[in-house]
């Protein structure tokens, strides 16, 4: 427990993610961002920023310039598979 938790206190660049939300820490040692899935309206990767956007307007817009290319894409594909999309329909 300690060790997964250290990970965040420990390392530069952290993510942690369960069915609820996830917290993001890029390019700092101490400054993290946890965002809800179901907050999120929005989400956008170029090719050196990650741009989350919630429905309350307040957007969150993360550095990748020292992340790889396919973990800034896990990054993405995390948070869009596990978003909750207002007015979609489940089959």
């Amino acid at each position: 427990m300690i060790v997964v938790n250290g990970q965040l206190f420990w390392f530069k660049n952290a993510v942690q993610w369960n069915k609820k939300g996830i917290v993001i820490k890029l390019n700092a040692f101490f400054k993290s961002t946890s965002i809800s899935f179901n907050h999120i309206s929005d989400v956008e990767l170029t090719d050196n920023t990650l741009k989350i956007s919630r429905h309350n307007k307040k957007d969150s817009t993360f550095d990748l310039k020292d992340i790889e290319p396919s973990d800034s894409k896990k990054i993405f594909d995390i948070i869009n598979t596990n978003r909750i999309v207002e007015n979609s329909t489940f089959y």
